[in-house]
């Protein structure tokens, strides 16, 4: 089971109604437990994200790559004798 913690904390109107908001859309009981799901939720976004980043970064590497092969063949093919395609 987690550990809990109690906390006194303040919050301005805005951040509260929210909650009280997401506990109404969420069909939740406590405060807490808002609190608890709506940072889980933001840490689960960040994941993705750093997730979304690393495949970006992978795919935009590979593409790289491969365009750095095509362009030295192209350049190749240019530089080859035209007998040589026949």
């Amino acid at each position: 089971m987690m550990n809990k913690t109690l906390q006194m904390i303040s919050l301005d109107e805005d951040t509260y109604q929210y909650i009280q908001n997401y506990i109404i859309e969420q069909k939740m009981s406590y405060l807490g437990h808002a609190i608890a799901d709506i940072c889980n939720r933001f840490r689960y976004e960040q994941w993705i994200e750093r997730i979304l980043t690393i495949i970006t970064e992978a795919a935009s590497n590979e593409l790289k790559i491969i365009l750095k092969r095509s362009s030295i063949n192209d350049n190749l093919a240019l530089t080859l004798p035209i007998n040589m395609y026949k």
